[in-house]
């Protein structure tokens, strides 16, 4: 999957392949409170140094019945760090050329 988006999404200048959100933000975001049970990950676009605006995610707490929990105390992210700059080349999911994708669990 992550081929596909490189092969048909990163083109017109674009060249963003992933972003970070560190691991203390999103326990905050978990552990905002007891009905936060999940996460909701929205596409969204920002404009790089360059001008060019490029894919990057907002991410929100879920209720179990995949409700957002959208508050004035609600915990929002939006800050995430782009790839590139900050990169894990040697990832298979960066898509270097000697690397193969790996098999993920989804659950």
């Amino acid at each position: 999957m992550t081929k596909a988006y490189r092969d048909n999404f990163l083109n017109s200048g674009r060249t963003r392949k992933a972003v970070f959100f560190g691991k203390n933000k999103l326990l905050q975001l978990l552990n905002q409170s007891d009905d936060c049970v999940g996460a909701r990950f929205y596409f969204a676009a920002k404009e790089s140094e360059s001008g060019i605006y490029e894919l990057d995610l907002v991410v929100v707490g879920a209720r179990a019945n995949e409700t957002d929990i959208i508050t004035a105390e609600a915990k929002i992210l939006d800050d995430s760090s782009p790839c590139p700059t900050q990169c894990d080349t040697a990832s298979p999911l960066f898509g270097t050329a000697s690397a193969e994708t790996p098999t993920v669990n989804q659950g």
